[in-house]
């Protein structure tokens, strides 16, 4: 039987919206959470290892070749800034 994960990580191919993302996830769920590149998570399998993988629905067919098929990632939808 599968572990739970043990962190999120919340990839995005910009550095600043991944600080951000950071930051909300820590917020809203007080989990541990990491980031990084989606080109960081191809070239580094293991940064996803024992993870909850949060992507843009974009890079979903570049990473879930990479991730543990009992783990696959969760596609995250940016809300538009206007409203906000």
């Amino acid at each position: 039987m599968e572990q739970p994960a043990s962190h999120v990580l919340a990839l995005s191919p910009d550095a600043g919206m991944r600080r951000l993302l950071e930051f909300e996830v820590r917020v809203a769920m007080a989990f541990p959470v990491r980031s990084c590149s989606p080109a960081d998570l191809k070239a580094q399998p293991e940064l996803g290892r024992d993870a909850l993988v949060l992507v843009p629905p974009a890079f979903l067919p570049d990473i879930s070749p990479v991730l543990p098929k009992t783990r696959p990632a969760v596609p995250i939808l940016y809300s538009p800034a206007a409203p906000h």
